[in-house]
């Protein structure tokens, strides 16, 4: 009918269903399993199966960006499809060796990729108690990484491994420590004329010593106001 939509008009590649969205890309995110491998090679990075068809056509749940997890054979891990080839053919983002035999599983990604929202270096914690939840947060902070985040935001405050240094009634330093103990931040504060003009923030390696990261804030005053912060990444 003309003016309307129809269903031949409509492909599930074009939706994002409620399951999709409900996806993390683990395991509980698989919509097929057990289907036979026949051969990965190397070179053309394809994957042959057989028993189950991938080819894209109205209402086939198998898309590019899909997750599919090998095993029982030597290409036995997870990657991403690229691109359908036909009915059981599919290739791989991934590099990934020669193989014969195994099983393939099929999963949906994560659902937050599907609506813009890349989880790549998200944290999760299972915690059921604030200092539960602060010692994974703690954990998940690994040397090299989340330096930018922590210069840019203070990490959680335990009681015990968080301190303040003043001079008089002003705060000078902050430090934030890790469960071990180890330097994790600090903030030195400069102060003129009753106002902090300059923040040095530092973010330290495991060992509590070496520095990855050095942010230099620099304040103008105006009228009683800050009226503009110069950043300066110094390391």
């Amino acid at each position: 009918m003309a003016g309307k939509i129809t269903r031949e008009d409509l492909d599930d590649v074009g939706f994002v269903d409620a399951v999709e969205l409900a996806a993390t890309g683990g395991a509980s995110s698989a919509y097929k399993s057990a289907v036979t491998a026949v051969s990965t090679t190397s070179g053309t990075k394809r994957v042959v199966i057989s028993g189950f068809d991938v080819s894209i056509e109205r209402d086939t749940p198998v898309q590019a960006g899909d997750k599919v997890v090998l095993a029982g054979n030597a290409a036995a891990g997870t990657y991403t499809i690229n691109t359908i080839i036909n009915a059981t053919t599919f290739d791989v983002v991934e590099a990934i060796v020669t193989s014969t035999g195994g099983t393939v599983e099929f999963r949906y990604p994560a659902g937050a990729k599907k609506v813009g929202v890349d989880t790549t270096g998200f944290s999760s914690s299972g915690a059921t108690t604030l200092q539960s939840l602060l010692t994974d947060l703690d954990s998940s902070i690994s040397p090299g990484t989340n330096t930018d985040f922590l210069l840019d935001n203070e990490p959680p405050r335990p009681t015990t491994n968080y301190a303040i240094t003043r001079s008089g009634n002003v705060v000078t330093k902050e430090e934030w420590k890790r469960i071990d103990t180890t330097l994790l931040k600090s903030i030195d504060y400069t102060r003129a004329s009753g106002v902090i003009t300059q923040e040095d923030r530092k973010v330290f390696a495991t060992d509590g010593t070496t520095l990855l990261g050095h942010l230099r804030v620099i304040y103008t005053f105006g009228g009683g106001q800050v009226i503009s912060a110069e950043y300066t990444r110094v390391v």
